[in-house]
């Protein structure tokens, strides 16, 4: 299933349905429907845990800036890359009406 491009003004939130662990400085993620584990590294786990709720990725990646020495431009689009891979996982959701 394709989805549209998620962008700085896009709304993401996690899937339903997914089971999720912390172990010691990673999250692991079951999808049931995926019939698949993922883990998810430091920076990873940061931005699952930024869209527990609804967020715009624009919030999420000021966030991320706030929290680690990194360029904005770099943290956008490394962001909106792992995001798109999520999404294409069927891991998170773009909320209807929030792309742009």
């Amino acid at each position: 299933m394709s989805h549209p491009s998620i962008t700085l003004e896009t709304v993401v939130t996690r899937a339903p349905g997914l089971i999720g662990a912390e172990l010691d400085n990673e999250t692991v993620l079951l999808g049931v429907e995926q019939a698949a584990y993922f883990g998810l590294d430091a920076t990873a786990q940061a931005i699952w845990q930024q869209i527990e709720q609804p967020a715009r990725v624009s919030e999420i990646v000021a966030a991320l800036t706030a929290r680690y020495a990194v360029d904005p431009a770099q943290c956008a689009a490394q962001t909106c890359a792992f995001l798109e891979q999520l999404a294409a996982e069927n891991l998170v959701q773009i909320v209807a009406g929030s792309s742009r």
